[in-house]
Parts: structure tokens; sequence; C-alpha cells
């Protein structure tokens, strides 16, 4: 954690998002720590923060059961400088420079029978989330949204281009470990969440054109790829934790994808 934060502290960013899956399963060791950690963190610039579906999940034999823990979420609300919102509850943040929109989508999306993420939850919840948004608006717009699964869906076109950039997570990097990333070109990943093979939008940038509107997808590999939970944790070795530090300019967005041990 000290690595990683002195590596948010040399990019000097503006703002930081976290998409989601901040601990593995809610009932994790060391919440005190993990709440200092972010207050510090946030010292210098806002953080902002969604949920993902291991932040409404706990870890039971056999599988997952739902759990939020409102208590933790209620203490990173109110640390200073940080924007975290409650489960299934969508938000706004704006300054003089950015507008965001944040989508936490419900656990039942990710945790069904079918065991697959539903398209309709992700389009019922880009539309209700989305309604207040305005195209016109000047200042650069920024969706942030867990799973990027069906972000270039047609179903979501409407909704997704009212933004210039989404940013999500969920799919580490589709296990794809970060230096076959040009060897293998494209998004899709190896291995996904519920043990997908080959599942499309895992990975790296995509733009999502509709008509003359341009939205700007990146994909986070994020900081751990192989939790405790999988079983596969000694892997973890091969997939060094990853920042995005993305720049916005004069309606371009270029990545640069940071990766330290």
């Amino acid at each position: 954690m000290e690595r990683l934060e002195d590596a948010l502290d040399s990019i000097e960013a503006d703002y930081m998002f976290f998409t989601g899956d901040l601990y593995d399963t809610v009932d994790f060791k060391n919440k005190d720590y993990l709440l200092k950690w972010v207050e510090r963190i946030a010292k210098r610039r806002p953080l902002i923060i969604i949920n993902g579906n291991h932040d409404l999940l706990q870890k039971v034999k056999g599988g997952w059961r739902p759990f939020f823990s409102k208590p933790f979420w209620d203490d990173l609300h109110f640390i200073r400088n940080v924007y975290a919102h409650f489960a299934e509850e969508d938000f706004r943040f704006e300054d003089e420079n950015i507008s965001v929109c944040g989508i936490n989508l419900p656990v039942e999306y990710y945790e069904n029978k079918e065991r697959t993420e539903k398209l309709d939850m992700f389009v019922d919840a880009l539309k209700t989330g989305t309604t207040s948004v305005e195209k016109s608006e000047e200042k650069p717009k920024i969706l942030l949204v867990h799973s990027p699964l069906y972000v270039t869906n047609k179903a979501a076109l409407e909704h997704i281009s009212k933004f210039n950039i989404v940013l999500c997570g969920h799919m580490h990097n589709g296990l794809v470990p970060n230096f076959m990333n040009r060897v293998i070109p494209g998004n899709r990943g190896f291995v996904g969440p519920l043990s997908k093979i080959l599942p499309q939008n895992a990975r790296g940038d995509i733009e999502i054109k509709n008509g003359s509107k341009v939205t700007f997808l990146s994909i986070s590999g994020g900081i751990t790829k192989l939790a405790e939970s999988s079983g596969l944790s000694i892997l973890s070795p091969l997939y060094p934790m990853e920042i995005d530090n993305l720049n916005y300019e004069k309606g371009k967005t270029k990545v640069n994808r940071l990766y330290f041990r």
C-alpha cells in the first residue's frame, strides 16, 4: 500500500477515480488501516469512488452472499475530499472543471441464478442514473461504472454517448499479463469474472462512436488481479499493480498505464 501511495503522489493528478472493488470481501481485516490510507491519498486531490461487486459480497463456504458494510462506507463517505456513495445509489460530482456521474450497479446484476451479468439491469441503471446529464455541458463529462461488459452494447449507446469518458474496472485485464498487451492486440481477455472465457471489453481503451459523438472508454486492469478469495493468489507476481494516468485536453484522451510491484 505504501508503494501504491508513493506512485499516486508521484503522478500529481488533479483527480483520482476508483471504479470499485475497494476490497475483496466485506469481512476483510484492517478496515481502520484502509480508511487511514484513503484519508492520506485524498489530501491532495478529490478521490471519487463507486462500488464494485466485491464491495457488495461476502465470501462464504460454497460461494458468495450479498452483504453490504454500511458502517465502513459511512466512514469512507465522511473523509474529507472523498466522494463515495452507498450501494445502488447513483451520484454526481461537479466542480468548475469536470462533471462526474457514478453508477452503482445492484448486487443482482453480478450474482444471480443464471450466473451472468444482466444487460437489462445495466441499461436500466444507466437510464436512471444519467437522466440529469445534459449533452450540452461544456466541461468534460465522465461516467464511472464498475463493469465495462455492456458499455459498447447498442442498447446502452444512447446513455453512454452523453459522456466524453467512461472509466471501468472489474475485468482484471482479462488475466492477460501486462507484457502481453502489445503482443495480443484488441480488448478481449483470457478469462473474466464468473470464469467467462475470452470476455469482450476486458482491457485497454475503446473509442465508442455514435454519429459524430465519440466517447472514450478506458478499462483499468486494477491493483490486484488475483485476490485471496480466488485461490490463485500465488500467481499474483505475474500481474503487477496498475495505475492509469489519463490526460484530457481539447477533446482528446491519452492514457499512460503505469505498472509496479
